[in-house]
């Protein structure tokens, strides 16, 4: 029985309905009659419009979004391009002439390279509602922590019964061949966090022999979290029962899944695989986007934040949020004594580490 309903991005729903009523108003304003009045209406209406790039499964309440623009006369215009890393990459490749405003999503793994590439200029934010543990070492004039989770490894009891005592073991035991999807570091922030964890677990010289054993084991690797938790999992009606996500997914099973007002989740967190994880929001280095600034701090409002944990499923960065009903009501919350990777380290490896990881996985 399929327990998840796929999580896309709402994103798309509401493009598709912009679309529709600008295919409306084009044939209304057809009319010659109608042209001149439609034409003084939309120079004499210009929108303040302020552009966010974002990964593909940034999903944020579409109400929340347009209180904002009731509040500010601002409308956000959402741009999804893929996974994490892929999305970093776009936004420096184009960083002298952006296509958008704010970035949202550069989680700690890919930090370092967005604050060194020039992709951001400074915030200037005079007051700061985020938890200051959140700082990151470098950058910090750059990216405002916008929320924190885990990553880790999630199961599909329903498929896999004994998923609920598994460990860093488990997945290379040959008696679970061919049931994990991992996402590749190079283009997706959970993939790399997750290299991380096991780079923690193992050590810098015993990672290797490790994803030997996972590459010999039938792994799957895609390129991000989106085809790993919709298409392959299979708790979305895929094959493979694990999957590399959040300690906060079994949340959303739950939320999307038959019976929301559940007291337990079909969906178990491989705990000992759980590796830290923060996300950080900025402006991008060349826009002049006077609106720009405001739409950051929003994102980091109480207003923002406390969508945060059943839109996303990421816990707020902002202090004094607290958590919705359902996560008390499954034991959800964060993950006592996650794995960690020295962040500088991170910053002089991140490269040569997923060079090698693609010679032993993608060969």
């Amino acid at each position: 029985m399929n327990h998840v309903k796929k999580i896309k991005p709402r994103a798309a729903v509401f493009k598709a309905a912009t679309v529709a009523t600008t295919l409306i108003t084009a044939a209304c304003s057809s009319s010659s009659s109608q042209s001149d009045t439609t034409e003084a209406t939309q120079i004499g209406s210009a929108k303040r419009t302020v552009r966010i790039v974002a990964y593909d499964s940034f999903t944020p309440n579409q109400e929340v979004l347009d209180r904002f623009t009731a509040d500010t006369g601002i409308t956000i215009e959402v741009l999804l391009k893929g996974d994490t890393g892929t999305m970093l990459n776009t936004s420096i490749i184009a960083k002298d002439d952006p296509f958008a405003d704010v970035i949202w999503g550069i989680d700690s793994t890919f930090l370092s390279r967005a604050v060194n590439s020039g992709v951001l200029k400074p915030h200037g934010m005079t007051s700061r509602v985020t938890i200051s543990a959140l700082q990151p070492d470098t950058g910090a004039e750059l990216v405002v922590p916008v929320d924190t989770s885990e990553v880790c490894v999630n199961g599909d009891t329903a498929k896999l019964p004994g998923a609920a005592s598994f460990d860093f073991d488990s997945l290379v035991d040959p008696t679970n061949k061919s049931t994990l999807v991992v996402q590749n570091p190079a283009t997706s922030a959970p993939g790399l966090a997750f290299l991380l964890a096991t780079i923690s677990k193992y050590g810098e010289n015993g990672w290797q022999a490790y994803w030997d054993r996972l590459r010999d084991n039938d792994i799957k690797v895609v390129n991000g979290w989106e085809e790993a938790w919709n298409t392959e999992f299979s708790g979305s009606g895929g094959q493979r029962p694990l999957v590399v996500s959040y300690s906060n997914s079994p949340v959303a099973a739950v939320l999307f899944g038959a019976d929301p007002a559940a007291t337990t989740t079909p969906l178990v967190v491989l705990k000992e695989t759980c590796i830290d994880v923060v996300e950080y929001a900025g402006l991008l280095a060349n826009t002049e986007n006077p609106d720009a600034q405001q739409v950051l701090e929003f994102l980091v409002s109480e207003a923002f934040q406390a969508d945060l944990p059943t839109s996303l499923f990421v816990y707020p960065a902002s202090e004094g949020v607290g958590l919705p009903e359902i996560y008390s009501r499954l034991g959800i919350g964060p993950v006592d004594s996650p794995l960690t990777v020295d962040p500088l380290r991170v910053q002089a490896m991140r490269d040569a580490w997923i060079d090698e990881w693609t010679d032993i996985v993608l060969g």
